[in-house]
């Protein structure tokens, strides 16, 4: 029953259970990213196709950020990548298998994912060139993280100035980057890349309930590091790194 579950189970399985829509007052004129737009821009409109980039732009960078973490500071990296993304969903949305929302949330994933991958491999041990924060950048893309936010603070997040939302977003990735993968990877997955469950478990190779419950525990010990909560008394071998 929904009064027996913690506040934060809560809020978890909601998300869960139906798509998130951010605060209509955190971002008044941005576009909507609806299954008819995917079907129009995937059928060759033009118009539809500039309607969905803008939409989607915002998510694809946090998207990026979030798993270059816990140094996402490297803007021209993320920048870079997130263009790149936007350059494949450009030119390949005509052969989306799925026209849906859903479907291209795990398109876009699955491009993230590659193209991260590969900038890793190929960045190697070279020290990459000094950049602008992302954190300030971000900033002004604060919509997409909104729902993640709520969900940690259980605060609805408000318009704020350039400086607190990027103190906020550097928090928040920061702390991200320090989780175990399997936290770091799942919380990803769910709010950044906003994929079902069932995409989630397909990613990682486990169950649906499994998912979920590891989703409820990374978001605990998220939340726990953002609000400076005291660390419980785990054996060493569950306890994540500092």
């Amino acid at each position: 029953m929904w009064g027996r579950r913690p506040p934060e189970r809560r809020a978890i399985v909601e998300h869960l259970v139906r798509p998130y829509t951010a605060p209509t007052t955190l971002m008044p004129d941005l576009p909507a990213m609806t299954d008819s737009a995917v079907v129009a821009a995937a059928g060759g409109s033009s118009e539809a196709l500039s309607l969905l980039a803008a939409a989607v732009l915002p998510r694809v960078r946090f998207m990026v950020a979030a798993r270059l973490s816990p140094t996402p500071a490297q803007w021209d990296a993320v920048e870079e990548i997130t263009q790149s993304t936007m350059l494949a969903l450009t030119q390949g949305v005509d052969r989306l298998n799925c026209r849906t929302s859903a479907g291209l949330n795990a398109w876009l994933s699955g491009v993230v994912s590659h193209k991260v991958a590969d900038y890793l491999a190929q960045r190697g041990s070279t020290p990459p060139p000094p950049a602008q924060p992302a954190a300030g950048v971000l900033a002004a893309d604060f919509q997409s993280v909104a729902s993640v936010w709520q969900t940690i603070t259980g605060r609805v997040p408000t318009p704020s100035s350039i400086a607190q939302r990027a103190e906020q977003i550097e928090s928040l990735m920061s702390e991200l980057g320090r989780l175990k993968d399997d936290y770091r990877e799942v919380i990803t997955y769910a709010f950044f890349d906003q994929l079902t469950t069932a995409r989630i478990a397909e990613r990682m190779g486990r169950t649906r309930p499994a998912v979920s419950m590891l989703l409820i525990r990374a978001v605990k010990e998220l939340r726990r590091r953002m609000m400076g909560e005291a660390e419980p008394n785990l054996p060493a071998c569950e306890r994540t790194p500092r």
